[in-house]
């Protein structure tokens, strides 16, 4: 990729930050705990106060009261060096999401708290992780 396009490419992608988008590069040490099984907004964007179905991968649960970060992978475009030839991804925080209910079958219902991004079904969920 030559350089102007990388340059082209980063700016778009700090004003896309700065529009509200949270990124983070690289690969992430906290793991998805499981996925949003439904979105229940009935309409075409989700709002805050939404309620959302999460299915949690087993050995993993979440209470009652847990917050968690909806979030999705994308392939990183601005990998640089040798990164540029292996498979970078970038992860995008869309929005976080408190339980409030939990449902048989590893489920819990909750309900969205903030959004930065359009949330839809399959998108990964995890704990948000305390500061010290």
């Amino acid at each position: 990729m030559n350089q102007k396009i990388r340059r082209g490419l980063s700016s778009f992608i700090v004003l896309i930050s700065t529009a509200g988008c949270l990124l983070a590069s690289g690969p992430s040490d906290r793991r998805a705990i499981g996925k949003i099984a439904k979105v229940s907004a009935g309409k075409t964007l989700a709002e805050v106060g939404d309620k959302v179905v999460i299915r949690f991968k087993k050995r993993h649960a979440a209470k009652v009261g847990d917050k968690l970060e909806i979030y999705k992978v994308r392939d990183d475009l601005m990998a640089e060096g040798q990164a540029a030839d292996e498979t970078a991804v970038r992860e995008e925080i869309l929005g976080i999401a408190e339980v409030e209910k939990l449902i048989s079958g590893g489920k819990a219902a909750a309900s969205v708290l903030s959004l930065s991004g359009d949330i839809e079904a399959g998108l990964l969920v995890r704990r948000i992780q305390e500061k010290p």
